[in-house]
């Protein structure tokens, strides 16, 4: 990620921002209304949806300014995220067992 990339863009007063998650290796986008407060979107299709028919922000200004601006932050965090992979041992899991069915024996 770039030093100077901001984690939002702002369009008609609305916020939308992407962010890394309390979850591992997940991102969580959220819209912010100065009036109605913070609200967490569960996919980039509901972010859509919200934009257009709760805000009125036309289709072209969403896929010109939002989209590219989500998808390249997703892109951005995924590949810090890769980058930092901490593997299942170096948190304290331990490795699960499995019993062979009575097909592998």
């Amino acid at each position: 990620m770039y030093e100077d990339e901001k984690p939002c863009v702002d369009v008609d007063g609305i916020k939308v921002c992407v962010v890394r998650s309390k979850d591992l290796g997940k991102r969580d986008i959220i819209i912010t209304d100065p009036k109605k407060g913070a609200r967490s979107m569960r996919s980039v299709t509901e972010l859509i949806n919200k934009l257009s028919k709760d805000y009125d922000i036309s289709m072209d200004r969403i896929t010109d300014e939002v989209l590219p601006f989500v998808n390249r932050r997703l892109r951005d965090l995924g590949e810090e995220a890769d980058s930092t992979k901490i593997s299942a041992f170096d948190i304290g899991y331990e490795k699960r067992t499995y019993r062979k069915t009575n097909d592998e024996i």
